[in-house]
């Protein structure tokens, strides 16, 4: 079969790579025919070296959709995943058992038996076909009913939500305006334009009807800042005129913004800060936006060697503070909702849209892998999927 591989630091490679066979199963096991397959910043940290890996070994991805095309021993226990073969399913970035007291309470990510997609431990899913261990705690399937909800759901529900969410003006900022960021900005208006559903179940709407809501959007690409914007202008033009009646959205360029939270008093800064980039600046960055007993929820990949804030740091501001990986399996059945509620921006096709508005910049042949990796590391273009 033919796989994206890392070749080097900086450059990848389609190449023909052993097929999956189903005999070689391990009891729990599946092999997934892949339809789609997503290229993240995560991906990156690889594709630089920051996290080294022996060149011409790693499958490449760790976010793919596609069928079921073999399985070995699938009990049917969970009604929520179903496998079966020709499955539709969707695949979070890690395996998990659903079993082990991490995932019973919904901590899927630190599975006892995760195992990370696109790492030495188990090959990803840029190929046409990958394997995945303890597939019934893993994929999601979609014909029976996505890192983005998750942190602006651990912002609320973390920021005292009785009280923090009866203030006059509740404020919000989200460093990092790639795929991630701009995910959490989608997610983070449908859960405040829903609020009596989850993951907030508020008793009424008055949430966005009684106070002022304001939005910092801050990434050093204008043309990130501009999609930013258009997203915020497609969304209001869907929800019509009384959306965010009282809300105020601003786009910061990286000076902008360190110069808007010096300018602020202590209170007037943001209550919770999505830090989406996963580099120490933005760390440093979410830190000087947000108030006193804020909460910062960072869900970057930190690969750097120091950290730039000190315990002391946060004692003195009283930050709640939130880092690490999403349970993508735990949470999927909310982000599907989301994801369902919000077509005017996730069923886009930003580069096809005359507005350019869409999550998704581009989906292209696996063949195309080498170069769309150079230009998504440069930062030319925006999330691509391939297809298979």
């Amino acid at each position: 079969m033919m796989a994206v591989v890392l070749a080097e630091p900086f450059r990848v490679e389609v190449r023909n790579v052993a097929t999956p066979a189903a005999e070689d199963l391990a009891p729990g096991g599946a092999i997934v025919k892949v339809t789609l397959a997503g290229l993240c910043g995560s991906d990156l940290h690889v594709y630089r070296g920051s996290e080294p890996v022996p060149p011409g070994v790693v499958t490449m991805g760790h976010g793919f959709v596609g069928t079921v095309f073999a399985c070995r021993d699938i009990t049917g226990k969970d009604a929520s995943s179903a496998i079966r073969v020709e499955s539709i399913v969707v695949a979070p970035f890690t395996t998990s058992c659903l079993r082990c007291v991490a995932c019973q309470r919904g901590f899927t990510s630190r599975c006892g038996k995760s195992k990370l997609f696109g790492s030495v431990s188990l090959s990803g899913g840029q190929a046409e076909f990958v394997t995945v261990p303890n597939a019934e705690g893993t994929l999601l399937c979609v014909d029976t009913l996505h890192n983005s909800i998750w942190s602006p759901q651990r912002a609320l529900n973390e920021a005292s939500p009785v009280q923090a969410l009866e203030v006059p003006v509740l404020t919000f900022a989200i460093v990092g305006l790639g795929p991630v960021g701009t995910c959490a900005l989608v997610s983070l208006l449908d859960v405040l334009l829903n609020p009596t559903a989850a993951p907030l179940r508020l008793p009424n709407n008055s949430l966005v009807e009684t106070r002022r809501i304001r939005i910092l959007m801050s990434d050093g690409v204008k043309e990130r800042r501009d999609a930013a914007v258009g997203i915020v202008d497609c969304i209001r033009k869907t929800e019509g005129p009384a959306f965010f009646k009282n809300a105020e959205f601003l786009a910061m360029d990286i000076d902008e913004a360190h110069a808007w939270s010096v300018a602020q008093g202590d209170n007037n800064r943001a209550d919770a800060v999505v830090e989406a980039v996963g580099a120490n600046e933005a760390v440093l960055l979410a830190y000087g936006l947000l108030r006193s007993f804020g909460v910062l929820s960072s869900v970057g990949v930190h690969t750097a060697p120091t950290f730039p804030l000190t315990g002391d740091d946060f004692y003195n501001k009283n930050v709640a503070l939130s880092f690490g990986r999403c349970p993508v399996r735990g949470i999927l059945p909310l982000v599907l909702e989301t994801l369902g509620r919000r077509q005017d921006i996730f069923a886009k096709i930003s580069s096809q849209e005359s507005d350019g508005i869409g999550l998704i910049d581009r989906i292209v042949d696996m063949g195309e892998a080498t170069e769309m990796y150079k230009q998504f590391n440069d930062r030319k273009v925006g999330k691509v999927l391939f297809q298979f």
